[in-house]
């Protein structure tokens, strides 16, 4: 999956729907620059190579897939993702590659390692399923802990919170109006979410909707909670 957070666009844009099913930069590219595919397929010998390269990053004698490819005449990209295995705690880990050629060879980066647990946590007052993906960084409970409390906040109607670009200055109501035109699934569907620690910040994304949600970790927040804030952003799966 490849994504690209939303900047330098007015909030209008960003909270339109349409906004929501774009697709994102190619990495690289300038944010809000469409990935354009000639094809969904990779040619045998094109696949091979790629193949080749991710191998090179990734743990020995572990099976692996080319997942979204975009080939272009002169470019292409694709993911690899490799099988997948259940921990004695019911947790499935698995890794990921980022891989991209010009004209010649191909390139990966980005190696991740993820893990993915299908749990029930408490939100708004009642108990939802949640498939909920984490990074190698982050421990079980605390991505349990921080996915209940972003999707606390984003079903509160009396939550407040600001936009984490904080050098645009969002009008109040963006907030209110994010949640309305994108609200989490009802009833019992199993809601989507990933988690993933960057230093003292939890990212919390809300994957049915691609909002983000930051929030501190492990240091106190200023009295009115000023320090978390929102993200949107768009995926080309």
């Amino acid at each position: 999956m490849i994504r690209a957070k939303i900047s330098g666009w007015t909030l209008a844009a960003l909270l339109a729907p349409a906004a929501l099913l774009g697709e994102p930069a190619a990495p690289g590219s300038a944010a809000g620059e469409a990935v354009k595919c000639e094809s969904r397929v990779l040619q045998h010998e094109d696949e091979q190579s790629l193949i080749t390269a991710a191998k090179a990053m990734l743990p020995r004698d572990i099976e692996s897939f080319v997942t979204h490819p975009c080939r272009n005449p002169v470019s292409a990209h694709a993911g690899i993702v490799t099988a997948h295995f259940k921990t004695h705690g019911g947790v499935m880990q698995w890794w990921e590659l980022a891989c991209r050629r010009g004209s010649a060879a191909w390139t990966c980066h980005s190696l991740q390692s993820k893990q993915f647990i299908d749990a029930r946590l408490l939100v708004g007052g009642r108990l939802r399923r949640v498939a909920l993906t984490f990074d190698k960084d982050t421990a079980l409970d605390r991505a349990q802990q921080l996915t209940s409390q972003a999707l606390t906040i984003y079903t509160d109607p009396a939550s407040r919170l600001p936009w984490c670009a904080r050098e645009e200055e969002p009008l109040d109501s963006d907030w209110q109006v994010l949640r309305q035109r994108h609200p989490l699934p009802a009833g019992s569907k199993t809601l989507l979410v990933n988690v993933a620690l960057d230093g003292d910040t939890g990212s919390v994304t809300l994957a049915d909707i691609q909002v983000e949600i930051q929030i501190p970790v492990d240091r106190k927040e200023s009295p009115g909670g000023a320090a978390k804030c929102w993200n949107v952003w768009i995926v080309a799966s």
